[in-house]
């Protein structure tokens, strides 16, 4: 490579060498970097400030950092994919660089990233995979979900989308007349056969609540409300615990934010 002043050529070949002189400051975080700039866009994580949002109509999320915003539009809100991988029979494209240098270690046997921890033997293609695997190592949870309300924490920033996501975001089926609340259609419609009540209403959520809406209201409970599972309905009329109660909020599944912690 070339470059234009002997600053740049500088910064460049810091790549070269194994030095990370730059060290995270909070306590507990072992981050280092080559760069200045590396590290800056680390301390990130933690702080909650997401002064970045995204100004494509209907969408408002927020980031970090305005690199994360600008990734966030190439991948969500476009479909082009031009970085292709060379890899003879390969045909996967992606839509950023990164995600196709990501990939293409797949292509490799090579597991170049070892855990340092004294008698772990993992090692792994990619340093995210180590990164996200040091934390069994570790009690810290520096990953905290920032939606206003909730004190959850994570030992990886995985964990916590992936709570983010369960929690957080997606469809919720909300009984009309008591207020029951699930995160699936079948356990609404249990609900509903159980309860005799009959209306629902559907509605969206997301990390900021600034898309909750109903996007529908409710149906009759009648045994069309989910055709799909009606060759199911003597079987689960048979088989169901009687441990619901009608009269309470109940919502359903929220275990599944635990699933990936460890």
């Amino acid at each position: 490579k070339t470059y234009s002043s002997v600053g740049n050529l500088k910064l460049h070949q810091v790549v070269h060498t194994e030095d990370k002189p730059f060290k995270c400051y909070v306590d507990g975080c072992k981050y280092t970097s080559k760069r200045d700039g590396q590290l800056r866009r680390h301390q990130l994580v933690h702080t909650e400030d997401r002064p970045f949002e995204c100004n494509v109509k209907g969408c408002g999320e927020l980031f970090k950092t305005n690199s994360s915003l600008k990734k966030h539009q190439v991948v969500v809100h476009t479909e082009d994919r031009p970085f292709k991988c060379n890899v003879e029979g390969c045909s996967e494209s992606f839509k950023t660089n990164s995600n196709l240098k990501s990939h293409q270690v797949v292509h490799t046997e090579d597991k170049s990233f070892k855990c340092y921890v004294d008698g772990c033997n993992y090692a792994f293609k990619r340093n995210s995979q180590l990164i996200n695997h040091q934390a069994v190592h570790t009690e810290d949870r520096k990953f905290k979900c920032y939606v206003e309300g909730c004190s959850e924490s994570f030992k990886t920033n995985g964990s916590l989308k992936k709570h983010i996501k369960a929690v957080h975001e997606g469809r919720r089926y909300r009984c009309s007349t008591c207020g029951y609340i699930s995160l699936d259609r079948s356990s609404i419609g249990k609900h509903l056969k159980r309860s005799g009540h009959e209306s629902m209403t559907v509605y969206h959520v997301d990390a900021f609540n600034k898309k909750a809406e109903d996007q529908s209201v409710g149906q009759k409970n009648d045994r069309s409300l989910f055709p799909e599972d009606n060759k199911n309905n003597d079987v689960d009329e048979q088989g169901d615990d009687e441990d619901e109660s009608d009269d309470e909020l109940v919502i359903d599944d929220q275990d599944e934010q635990n699933d990936d912690e460890e």
